[in-house]
């Protein structure tokens, strides 16, 4: 299924050594991988890249993973390893879905430290050094996060995301608790830095919608989460969760979208079951039942709403009418504004 690695480290003899020299040029610090699963990502890939190589930690490594791209990402990214040693470089045989492909950079990680990136965000030079140093004084936390911003660049806005977030709560049930109701959403998180093999005895993603928070509510389970009270990621939103399920090819190609029908109760029934991790008695219980379906209507409008409306209608659709809708509604972002206002309308009623 998966092409061979285009990289300086396509003799393994030459990368373990190299591996060493930077070890031993670093003085023991710890060694971080930079998951960036890419699929079409011509437009923005190079400002991520760009971010991610000026971080001023020096001993990372970058891997990137092309999901079987039909456009100019994959030359470009093949640019940018030529120039940079630390640039690990895949190509997909076929596209294998994101899930697959964000489980495929960890898969492919060997830092003692991980951490997932997109290609439509960018980062602060001091993201990496900040967050390994709040790790290593927190040697039993799996994460460790920052502050974001939410930029829109279709809509032009950008706002913060400074949630007020317990993460660091003694208590196992609570910070669960204080993720689930975490608002407007808790998934930002996944792209802290975690410790890998924590993160490894996570994995894998569950594929449905809202797969991330899964994966950061076991984790909270497994320590506190500790932060960086600082804004060092911008986090783009322009063309991610629209509320139309437009890229359910990208994200599931091989499952049937009647089937993505059952992934909200999917959700529904994961959630509410971590809920109880630790629950002190019944009140805490059913508070964290209500939390996980009003996450869950949060990430997918369900049980009725306008957007679990649209995500039918779509589905709905022969799939030549909605290539179409998704070429339209990328050509015509006046639309895609009223369809985004819509959404949220729906969001702030379930406030």
């Amino acid at each position: 299924m998966f092409d061979q690695p285009v990289s300086a480290y396509n003799v393994n003899v030459s990368y373990e050594i190299h591996e060493k020299t930077l070890w031993i040029m670093t003085q023991n610090q710890p060694f971080v991988s930079i998951g960036l699963p890419i699929y079409n990502a011509e437009r923005l890939v190079r400002r991520a890249i760009d971010t991610l190589l000026a971080q001023d930690y020096p001993n990372f490594e970058l891997i990137i993973c092309d999901n079987n791209s039909t456009d100019d990402t994959w030359n470009i990214c093949q640019e940018y390893q030529s120039n940079d040693s630390r640039i690990r470089l895949y190509r997909n045989s076929t596209n294998i879905g994101a899930s697959a492909n964000f489980e495929r950079v960890f898969s492919l990680a060997t830092g003692e430290y991980f951490v997932w990136t997109a290609h439509d965000d960018w980062w602060e030079p001091t993201f990496i050094s900040k967050c390994v140093a709040k790790l290593q004084a927190h040697p039993d936390s799996p994460l460790c996060h920052v502050l974001h911003v939410e930029v829109d660049e279709v809509a032009g806005e950008s706002r913060a995301i400074n949630y007020p977030v317990d993460l660091e709560n003694p208590s196992v049930w609570q910070r669960t608790y204080n993720l689930l109701t975490a608002w407007p959403m808790p998934n930002v998180y996944i792209y802290g830095i975690f410790r890998r093999e924590m993160l490894n005895s996570l994995m894998p993603v569950v594929n449905i919608t809202g797969g991330d928070t899964v994966l950061l509510l076991k984790a909270v389970q497994l320590g506190v989460i500790v932060g960086v009270d600082e804004t060092l990621h911008k986090y783009s939103v322009g063309r991610r969760g629209r509320g139309l399920r437009l890229y359910i090819q990208q994200f599931a190609p091989n499952i049937s979208q009647w089937r993505t029908l059952t992934w909200d109760w999917q959700l529904f029934f994961i959630l509410a079951k971590l809920s109880q991790t630790g629950a002190p008695n019944l009140r805490s219980r059913l508070s964290g039942i209500s939390a996980a379906a009003s996450l869950v209507h949060r990430y997918t409008g369900w049980p009725l709403s306008i957007k679990m409306i649209l995500n039918i209608l779509y589905i709905l659709m022969p799939e030549s009418l909605a290539s179409g809708l998704r070429r339209w509604l990328d050509n015509h972002s006046r639309v895609e504004k009223m369809l985004m206002r819509l959404i949220k309308n729906q969001r702030a009623l379930a406030k």
